[in-house]
């Protein structure tokens, strides 16, 4: 599949998804406010029974047509003509809120026409066991209102929420059936990219493998006949031990990623003399960047620098730096090793002025069998596992490893390894 075809697919996912999720969203507010009008119609039906009960108690008639208002969403007001008896009034409350099937806690207060104010009634729960002192805040006083009493619903959003209880299964049925359709779409588009990494993998380790086997086959075909002078017999028997070489380096290689991808890496710790062996390796490496006319400088500012670090590993991560840094140079390589001590660590840093890699892709690089994208073919031949070999040694060594690159301006892979670490040679 065309990667335009896969960003239109992923469009259209998400697209579907966001669009699924506003619907429900808005059945959910809807059916919400359905339910809070229903309540609201409930109450005002309840209400007026009182009001006309408490006429009926004080032998007058109602004080208006719609004597109930609701000030605010949770709050009610009853207006009547005449002074109200508590007692009557709690009784009211209770029959007819039970009649109209109205299950929820309530609070109530009457208004004193003599000292203006709200005088509070009670909370009235609806297991009948709750007594709580309501407070004085949520009791609005009415404007124009003579005499009346407040009701105030405390719990009335979460007494509607509970009356929605399928709606919240099918939304988190929902939610879950679209969360698992995200994590499909993931795994089907990590194992495609998978697999376009482990080909380009296959192709590269066929074009590793094919140039050395096809120069020992064609150095031992010159070799079999039966005469040939001992110059050029000699010259063919080391073209065929290079290339054996690196054969072998190749299945080292391998062998050294699986190693540490089974968790199988075991660390044989000494004390190594840091500045010595970066020297070395990069005495090893002059020939070949003399050859390509270009140049390899090191700079050490501590006199000595030990590390407790496995040799063997050690070395191999410097080499892996060292030869990328080669490989994605430009025309001339210039090179830079660098190894200095900090306030609280060491540093060894190998720097080039090559290609560069975009800041996308510099935490993608340590993983294994990627390589930056560069189209069908890779100028640079490879494995893609150097990085990844060198991220799991310095992570099995508590070190850790920074890179610094852009397009254009080269690399530099830095490995900064803690005190702890480090023996400045006073021991």
């Amino acid at each position: 599949m065309k990667s335009s075809a896969i960003r239109l697919l992923i469009l259209f996912g998400a697209a579907t998804i966001i669009g699924i999720i506003v619907f429900q969203m808005y059945w959910v507010k809807k059916t919400y406010d359905i339910h809070e009008n229903q309540f609201n119609q409930n109450v005002h039906v309840a209400l007026y029974d009182v009001a006309s009960k408490l006429a009926e108690y004080n032998n007058s008639g109602l004080y208006s047509k719609s004597p109930v208002r609701q000030l605010s969403s949770n709050y009610f007001v009853v207006e009547v003509n005449d002074f109200i008896n508590a007692d009557v009034l709690d009784m009211v409350l209770i029959k007819k809120f039970n009649k109209h099937k109205i299950n929820i806690d309530y609070e109530y207060a009457i208004y004193d026409c003599y000292e203006e104010k709200m005088v509070y009634g009670r909370y009235v729960s609806k297991d009948n066991k709750k007594r709580v002192e309501p407070s004085q805040h949520q009791f609005m006083t009415c404007r124009g209102c003579l005499y009346y009493f407040g009701i105030y619903f405390p719990n009335k959003s979460i007494h509607i929420v509970s009356n929605m209880d399928i709606w919240f299964i099918s939304s988190f049925i929902l939610v879950s059936a679209i969360v698992f359709f995200a994590y499909s779409l993931f795994v089907v588009f990590r194992q495609k990219r998978l697999s376009e990494i482990q080909r380009d993998f296959i192709n590269n380790m066929t074009h590793e493998f094919k140039t050395p086997i096809s120069t020992i086959a064609i150095s031992s075909e010159v070799l079999s006949k039966k005469k040939v002078d001992p110059e050029r017999f000699a010259n063919y028997v080391a073209i065929i031990a290079e290339q054996n070489r690196r054969l072998k380096g190749h299945v080292e290689r391998l062998l050294q990623v699986a190693s540490v991808d089974k968790k199988r890496l075991l660390l044989n710790p000494t004390t190594i003399n840091l500045n010595g062996l970066i020297k070395d390796i990069g005495e090893s490496f002059k020939p070949i960047i003399d050859e390509k006319g270009g140049s390899l400088t090191t700079i050490i500012t501590s006199e000595k620098i030990q590390v407790e670090a496995d040799l063997f590993h050690l070395t191999n991560i410097i080499v892996n730096l060292i030869d990328n840094a080669i490989k994605y140079s430009k025309n001339i390589p210039e090179i830079t090793l660098t190894l200095e001590q900090k306030n609280r660590y060491a540093r060894f840093c190998v720097e080039d002025d090559g290609i560069g890699i975009e800041k996308k892709y510099h935490k993608r690089i340590f993983r294994r069998f990627f390589r930056v994208p560069t189209g069908l073919i890779h100028n640079v031949k490879g494995f893609g596992l150097g990085l990844h070999y060198v991220k799991n040694v310095v992570k099995a060594h508590r070190w850790k490893i920074t890179l610094n690159s852009e397009p254009g301006k080269g690399s530099k892979f830095c490995i900064k390894i803690p005190d702890k670490y480090v023996n400045n040679g006073t021991t």
